[in-house]
């Protein structure tokens, strides 16, 4: 699943309605973020290394992302532990408790019916960055200016990632 879909569901978005740039996360050594404000559409925490390094260098940073899944902290471990889902699982609500002390972003942030696990040190330590938020709300639109969720909230960037 793209990570435009996973934040948008079934709703029809476009994002080249933006009027600043929308990247790709793969280009991050060539993306220029100091002093901007950063929207990341982010399908899951495999981009943890990429989203850190955005979020050392931007003013600010919105994380739009619906559907969290397991999260490992990347020790010898867990690599055996995503070969188990019911110890995946377990090591993943482990290390969310851990690393999030924040009792609403770590509700945001604990997954609901997922096999998803991924393996990251730095995805939670980006999250709990204080120019750093996570959106949770549905992307309804893309505007000129930034992007709309189902709240009615217009988050407005200098530009937008899809990680």
């Amino acid at each position: 699943m793209s990570a435009l879909a996973s934040v948008v569901g079934r709703s029809r978005v476009d994002v080249h309605t933006f009027d600043g740039p929308v990247l790709a996360a793969s280009a991050w050594p060539a993306l220029n973020v100091e002093g901007r404000r950063v929207g990341v559409f982010a399908s899951s925490a495999d981009n943890g290394d990429v989203l850190l390094e955005i979020v050392k260098r931007a003013d600010l940073v919105k994380v739009f992302h619906r559907h969290p899944g397991h999260v490992l902290p990347s020790l010898p471990l867990a690599r055996l532990a995503v070969r188990s889902p019911r110890v995946a699982r377990a090591a993943g609500r482990w290390h969310l408790r851990v690393a999030i002390r924040d009792k609403e972003m770590r509700r945001q942030l604990t997954p609901v019916r997922t096999r998803t696990v991924t393996v990251s040190n730095r995805w939670y330590r980006a999250m709990r960055r204080p120019n750093c938020q996570l959106i949770t709300w549905p992307v309804t639109g893309v505007t000129l200016r930034g992007v709309r969720t189902a709240d009615g909230v217009e988050h407005v960037f200098d530009m937008l990632i899809l990680a």
